[in-house]
């Protein structure tokens, strides 16, 4: 599922800082984290860090909270389906400067994306499971790699090495959000997330 072209005009008419496939996968993180309390407005207004978009009339604001409900809405029934939401396709990694844009965008993806999502709304006293617990650190771990692979050099001598690495960390990402969603799905099912 992509960002649906209603919601892609939205976000580039009110001039939101995300591109609309992080905000797809900030909102699935959202959708699936183990947090006692979610509010998709909140969820909604964080994606402008904090500067208010300025709407012309009562309608305008209720027509951009209408498409953002449904795109919200859309997405959690995917979870209530086991369906994943994948992320987006990588492509072209051939050249040194596809494959910088590739990290760049796949880190956006995960930090900016489903892990802002999934740990944005804990609150201290949340209890999440230890197994979540350690998904979160493990891909944590693997968007500070990604972090790495953006501040190192990438020339001609090593971006075989590190084309490798990246589509190994993607592989392991995708990997540990899907465990992730599993295991709050199976937490929210027995009714609790302590073990």
């Amino acid at each position: 599922m992509t960002a649906e072209p209603e919601v892609t005009d939205l976000l580039e008419r009110y001039n939101c800082p995300l591109t609309p496939t992080v905000v797809r996968m900030r909102f699935w993180g959202a959708i699936n984290s183990p947090a006692a309390r979610i509010s998709p407005i909140e969820e909604f207004d964080a994606l402008w860090r904090g500067k208010r978009r300025r709407f012309e009339t009562e309608d305008e604001a209720q027509a951009f909270y209408d498409v953002m409900i449904r795109f919200w809405n859309a997405l959690a029934e995917n979870r209530s389906a086991g369906t994943p939401v994948a992320f987006a396709v990588r492509s072209g990694l051939k050249t040194i400067d596809d494959l910088k844009s590739a990290i760049a965008s796949r880190h956006a993806e995960l930090e900016d994306g489903f892990f802002s999502g999934f740990i944005g709304s804990l609150r201290r006293h949340d209890p999440v499971d230890s197994r979540i617990s350690g998904n979160i650190d493990k891909l944590s771990d693997v968007i500070e790699e990604m972090v790495e692979l953006l501040e190192g050099p990438i020339g001609p001598s090593n971006a075989n090495k590190v084309r490798s690495r990246f589509v190994t960390l993607d592989k392991r990402a995708q990997k540990l959000v899907n465990q992730l969603v599993m295991q709050t799905r199976v937490a929210a099912r027995v009714g609790h997330s302590v073990h």
